[in-house]
């Protein structure tokens, strides 16, 4: 027996599980395109094909396409739904320099690769939570590159968008991502802003042209133009502004 524990497919009515027989005493005289449906046909664990209710717009013709099929009383139907759906996503990332931002996105998804799906909703892999899952990986992945004050609602809009670019198809367990909707981006109430304009001092010695030797004092502000790599050189204990002062005493000698 099919495994069935698909809590966030359930959620969205994207499968509907009834009998050869069920099928025509609830469906086969209200069949029609607008329908919008696949209809996967199982024998225990055969799969034996498929319909599409843009082949058979009426019920003489699902008729035709079932006995195509050979289809028989008992055999189990999945009527997926086709149509769009749309699914709120609330979730959190750490960023690149260590603060949690709370997320919010709102994604349109659609059946397209009925087989795939099929399979994995039968083995209950709630494929609507692999999606789920994909995309809080890829938000996350963001996070990962990104330091705090350069994350932007828009940018996980498109995060989330493309999060199955590099997945065949662009598709995960058969289900495609059509738009996203309702970015929110949190803040995080222990965050620290970056000091872009920092004081630093510099003490040390240099040699005039013509061969004496004098002390200097002098205290510089400096302005951080890219924090994103400030943040970076600071994690990897590069200390960009220890990089600063040598860069600056190298030009006074």
């Amino acid at each position: 027996m099919a495994n069935v524990e698909n809590p966030k497919t359930d959620a969205l009515q994207l499968v509907q599980t009834t009998t050869v027989h069920g099928f025509w005493r609830i469906f086969g005289q209200t069949v029609t395109f607008e329908d919008g449906f696949s209809l996967e046909l199982f024998r225990g664990g055969a799969h034996l094909g498929s319909i599409l209710s843009v082949q058979a717009q009426q019920a003489a013709q699902m008729k035709q396409r079932f006995n195509a099929l050979g289809a028989k009383d008992g055999d189990t139907l999945y009527r997926v739904n086709l149509g769009p759906k749309m699914l709120p996503i609330q979730h959190s990332l750490r960023t690149y320099d260590g603060y949690t931002r709370d997320y919010g996105v709102t994604a349109e998804l659609q059946v397209i690769d009925t087989s795939e799906f099929i399979k994995l909703y039968r083995q209950g892999a709630d494929p609507v939570s692999l999606v789920i899952l994909g995309i809080k990986e890829a938000l996350q992945e963001y996070g990962n590159r990104t330091i705090y004050e350069k994350m932007h609602p828009a940018n996980i809009q498109a995060q989330a968008k493309y999060a199955f670019d590099k997945e065949p198809g662009n598709l995960r367990a058969g289900i495609r991502i059509n738009r996203i909707y309702q970015p929110s981006l949190g803040e995080d109430k222990n965050y620290q802003p970056i000091n872009r304009s920092p004081l630093t001092d510099l003490k040390g010695k240099l040699t005039t042209l013509d061969g004496y030797v004098r002390d200097y004092d002098v205290t510089i502000q400096l302005q951080i133009t890219d924090p994103q790599q400030y943040m970076y050189l600071e994690g990897t204990g590069a200390a960009p502004l220890e990089l600063a002062r040598t860069a600056i005493d190298g030009e006074l000698q």
